[in-house]
């Protein structure tokens, strides 16, 4: 079976304590995160340590991207481009493996993708995370 990286990744008690721990010290400030899920965003960026989750590499060039369920809206996990760009159209067993168990299921954690220029009401998240979104807007 193919694995995405991610997949061997430590994700026991002890060290997904640790990183949820050190991302309370310090949350992302991301403006494209609600305030209230900017640890867990942080956990999700401190466990992938610059690494795409589901080739493993770290990009030479450029950052990781958010990779986000569109059905959802919730972010699953930080892709390099190539493996952003090819998990959009590949049939690939390692693809749909990675689908079905990403980042955020592994780390029990759930972050709304909030792209550059949303507006709430607007844009591809379901209702749920509408009314969410809309609630901070007010």
């Amino acid at each position: 079976m193919l694995q995405p990286a991610c997949w061997s990744w430590p994700a026991d008690p002890v060290t997904l304590d640790q990183l949820r721990a050190e991302a309370a010290l310090t949350p992302t400030s991301d403006s494209h995160v609600l305030p209230e899920q900017r640890a867990s965003y942080a956990t999700l960026e401190r466990w992938h340590n610059d690494r795409c989750a589901v080739c493993g590499e770290v990009p030479k060039r450029g950052r990781l991207v958010r990779d986000h369920d569109h059905a959802s809206g919730t972010i699953r996990g930080l892709l390099c481009n190539s493996c952003n760009i090819t998990e959009a159209r590949s049939p690939s067993v390692l693809f749909a493996n990675y689908r079905k168990q990403p980042p955020s299921s592994i780390l029990k954690i759930e972050v709304l993708y909030l792209p550059a220029g949303f507006q709430p009401g607007a844009g591809h998240l379901p209702a749920v995370a509408k009314d969410t979104i809309s609630q901070h807007a007010n």
